[in-house]
């Protein structure tokens, strides 16, 4: 998933950040992709599957929680694939409007 989210941090422009700071924000973005994954696995999940994932998560063993959810949710890699688009449109839609939003303070500014 970082790999996903360091393509993230190049198309949002902010390659020329520091490293230290690429690196924070590339974690930021990886934890919130994979809550919102997580929430959507989930919700696919039975009452008795959700009993089951909170045992492993419990036990603290994300490999056996992530081979438990690969053989419980059909069609995960698809899920996984549309949550980080929806998620990477989201942030691009974001980070264009506050861009815009810069634009126009700093022609305010100049006037």
């Amino acid at each position: 998933m970082n790999n996903q989210t360091s393509n993230l941090i190049t198309d949002l422009g902010l390659d020329g950040l520091p490293e230290d700071e690429k690196n924070e924000m590339i974690v930021k973005l990886s934890e919130s992709l994979q809550n919102r994954i997580t929430l959507r696995l989930t919700d696919t999940l039975s009452d008795e599957q959700k009993k089951e994932m909170d045992k492993l998560i419990t036990q603290g063993d994300d490999d056996k929680v992530g081979e438990y959810l690969v053989k419980s949710v059909p069609g995960i890699d698809f899920i996984m694939k549309d949550e980080y688009e929806k998620f990477r449109d989201e942030i691009l839609s974001e980070n264009q409007e506050i861009k815009g939003r810069i634009e126009e303070f700093q022609k305010k500014q100049k006037s």
